[in-house]
């Protein structure tokens, strides 16, 4: 029983990491896809679908090089296809279709999936493939307990700030998202922070500080501002004494996902600054960044790639500060108002480094006016969420003082901490369930999904190349895809498939007279016409695409 007491936080915690596991995985209780009825000859999975193009682009190279021990996607046409050939979050280098970006997430949950399928014929990959970033998810309160307990010499502290984790809106919908790799980024930061602080003289600690600091860089490189800022602060408040075999240990930590990092961006991209997002270069390389016209000048690139505007930031704020989870922003921002009373110099030290590195992340971030959804709507799935995901965890012991300040105050204190704290806690599952691109939503889309997806095949012949501006994310890889047909290259690309006698199908909302005589008029010059639809659903058709040998005359 004295045990108990003594770690009854402890106890708690890894309780809720336990039950949340399961929570996180709301997305896959129930398979779509059957994890054999793919190919039950090679007990291959069958291929899972996916909400956002991005996730569904680390999906399929994560099994791409763990199936198949390949890192690129082989595409025979791409020569023909002038490149076009390849879903939005692909492009292509080389003759090969590659991640858009980020390819570090893909490379460790592959080797992740590689040790566990080695166990087994592989048959279950897309069970653990979706397991991954929900149990990093539930470690990160384990050590951001242990942060905040040290830092702050507080355990009700780190306790409350622990528990915040778990039900804090973005971070909840983030880790039920498994193909999405700020959780993990995040989860890794944590990780280094915690052996920072708990450097004692031990060259293994500063090794693993450096070495999951550069594992979270090499996730997300664009974040290594912020990272180094505020590791930077955290050694000049914490004075360790360093010794030569500790500096050795933390450069060897950094120089070995260092070495990683190089060897991938060249085997993804063919050069150290190449990017997915950059135009690839004539020789078929990936662009580099800092190419010229196709990039960004270096500095832009690494300060402000969506340039400076103040006007758009202060809108970012109220958005993804106030509008998208006011409660808990409230909550820290009065949990700050009351540290200001503290005498306690870790506070004012936190208060100062937390506000750089909001300067920071807004900095670069903050100017980006832009909407991931056909909606416009700021959401919970929007990419600034993500990108702020690590304010929202740097907040929480604010509001965990809220909590704590509250408490230690009459029993009138007490039942209003509680209040509060079950009131963020419905607030959160309303946000990450109910609201726009909710989970639930989610849910329900990709099980639409696997049905379009199935029409799709029974309607289209394997070797059908299908222009779709947004099914690439469901209809690949069982079929091709072009994800454009308004630009000269996509046009051009059409044509000459058509010419070469494959089976074009145009696939997309419905379309009016209007829309598909202007339509029709850019691909004049090609000799491609729309035919009739052969498929209409839920405002979607599907139309063959054929050539006419004489303008007005049809093939």
């Amino acid at each position: 029983m004295a045990w108990f007491k003594k770690y009854i936080f402890e106890v708690v915690l890894v309780l809720l990491a336990a039950g949340f596991f399961v929570v996180y995985q709301f997305l896959y209780w129930d398979f779509y896809a059957q994890p054999l009825s793919a190919d039950v000859a090679t007990q291959e999975s069958a291929y899972l679908i996916f909400n956002q193009p991005d996730e569904m682009a680390n999906y399929l190279f994560i099994r791409q090089w763990v199936l198949h021990h390949k890192i690129g996607m082989e595409e025979a046409l791409s020569g023909v296809a002038l490149n076009q050939l390849h879903p939005r979050s692909m492009t292509v280098v080389n003759g090969e279709l590659m991640p858009i970006g980020f390819p570090g997430f893909i490379v460790l949950l592959a080797f992740a999936m590689k040790a566990i399928t080695f166990f087994n014929d592989g048959s279950l990959f897309n069970y653990f493939v979706v397991m991954i970033t929900p149990l990093s998810a539930v470690t990160a309160p384990l050590f951001l307990y242990g942060i905040i307990r040290r830092l702050f010499d507080d355990r009700s502290l780190a306790f409350l700030s622990a528990i915040g984790l778990f039900f804090l809106p973005p971070w909840w919908y983030y880790a039920s998202r498994p193909l999405q790799h700020m959780t993990l980024f995040v989860t890794l930061f944590l990780v280094a922070t915690y052996f920072l602080i708990k450097y004692k003289n031990k060259s293994v600690q500063l090794f693993l500080f450096t070495f999951f600091w550069g594992l979270a860089l090499y996730i997300r490189p664009t974040e290594w501002l912020w990272t180094l800022f505020l590791f930077t602060s955290l050694f000049i408040f914490l004075k360790p004494k360093l010794n030569i075999s500790g500096i050795l240990s933390g450069i060897i930590g950094m120089s070995v996902v260092g070495v990683l990092f190089f060897v991938t961006q060249n085997a993804f991209y063919g050069n150290l600054f190449a990017s997915g997002y950059v135009r690839p270069q004539l020789n078929g390389a990936g662009g580099l960044i800092t190419s010229g016209p196709q990039g960004i000048p270096l500095l832009n690139a690494i300060f402000l790639p969506f340039g400076w505007h103040p006007l758009i930031i202060l809108k970012t704020i109220y958005n993804y500060g106030f509008k998208l989870i006011a409660p808990w922003t409230v909550a820290a921002i009065i949990g700050f108002g009351l540290t200001l009373y503290e005498r306690q110099k870790i506070w004012r030290y936190y208060s100062i480094v937390f506000g750089g590195v909001v300067f920071l992340i807004l900095l670069y971030y903050g100017s980006w006016n832009f909407a991931d959804n056909l909606a416009g709507l700021v959401s919970i799935g929007s990419s600034q969420t993500r990108y702020f995901l690590p304010l929202y965890v740097l907040s929480l012991p604010f509001v965990a003082f809220l909590l704590k300040k509250l408490w230690t105050l009459t029993k009138t204190g007490q039942l209003c901490a509680i209040m509060i704290f079950f009131a963020l806690a419905l607030f959160s599952f309303k946000a990450v369930f109910l609201r726009f691109e909710g989970l639930a939503e989610i849910k329900n889309t990709v099980a639409g999904y696997y049905d379009w997806r199935s029409r799709i095949y029974e309607a289209t012949p394997s070797s059908a190349i299908v222009v779709t501006r947004y099914g690439d994310k469901y209809l690949f890889p069982g079929r091709r895809v072009l994800v454009n047909w308004q630009g000269e290259e996509e046009i051009q690309a059409m044509a000459k498939l058509a010419m070469l006698g494959f089976p074009l199908y145009w696939y997309d909302i419905e379309l009016s007279q209007k829309d598909k005589a202007e339509m029709e008029t850019k691909w004049r010059s090609t000799e491609l016409t729309l035919s009739e639809p052969i498929a209409v659903w839920d405002n979607l058709e599907l139309r063959p695409v054929k050539r006419v040998e004489n303008l007005g005359e049809k093939k």
